[in-house]
């Protein structure tokens, strides 16, 4: 139960932008019990915001291997992935698309 306040609190904290205080209660959660799935999301958003990637990333694999089917723990990994760029190249050759406009 104590894991759960410490953990609810960092998230409070999270919202708050008070990122190292977010930090500190996930840590004293995981402390109490060192599976928190919700701890560590909290953390790791809060490592993602300060800029830490490689913490952020450590904690949300951590999260979704003590609960592979927390949805945060997926979304925050998601998040932590880097955007595959899409391509912008186009082609004179490319196939033009019928337009319904009347002339």
């Amino acid at each position: 139960m104590a894991a759960d306040l410490h953990a609810s609190r960092g998230a409070c904290f999270f919202h708050l932008r008070l990122y190292a205080d977010a930090v500190a209660d996930t840590t004293r959660a995981l402390k109490i019990s060192p599976g928190n799935a919700t701890a560590l999301v909290h953390r790791a958003k809060a490592y993602a915001a300060t800029g830490q990637q490689k913490k952020a990333k450590a904690d949300a694999a951590a999260a979704l291997a003590s609960d592979p089917s927390d949805d945060d723990a997926k979304a925050t990994m998601d998040a932590l992935e880097p955007k595959k760029a899409r391509s912008i190249h186009w082609s004179p050759y490319d196939r033009v698309r019928d337009v319904d406009a009347d002339p």
